[in-house]
């Protein structure tokens, strides 16, 4: 999957008003498989970390989320660069989990629950702990 339609996929998923780009390194990291640079609004995924499109895809929604998050930011501020404490939040969470969900209605992700007994257990902890809190 090419950089520009992992672009259209997340658009799809969700817009945004604030235009960002999708780089694959080529690269492999031992620390992360993606990142994102707020003030570039650049996702940067480390496409050589994963083993399928499906991984790359869960990383690519994850990297996207923290750019709705910086938009929704920049919005409550009036365009001054928000500072973060955390970025792994309760509203982070809530957000990236249901990112996932419309993926994967859209036909884009599989979460595969039934093959991870740990992913289950994560994803039951974070609807009960997060989304229904939230």
């Amino acid at each position: 999957m090419d950089n520009e339609k992992i672009k259209t996929m997340l658009l799809d998923i969700q817009e945004s008003s604030i235009d960002f780009s999708v780089i694959q390194t080529g690269k492999e990291s031992k620390r992360v498989n993606g990142f994102y640079k707020p003030d570039t609004h650049e996702i940067f995924l480390h496409n050589v970390n994963f083993k399928s499109e499906n991984q790359l895809i869960y990383t690519a929604i994850h990297e996207y989320t923290h750019h709705l998050i910086n938009e929704e930011k920049l919005e409550e501020s009036g365009g001054l660069k928000p500072s973060y404490n955390r970025v792994h939040t309760n509203e982070f969470w809530a957000k990236f989990h249901g990112l996932l969900e419309i993926a994967e209605q859209k036909g884009y992700y599989v979460i595969g629950l039934e093959n991870s007994p740990e992913l289950a257990e994560l994803t039951e902890e974070i609807r009960n702990n997060y989304l229904e809190k939230n």
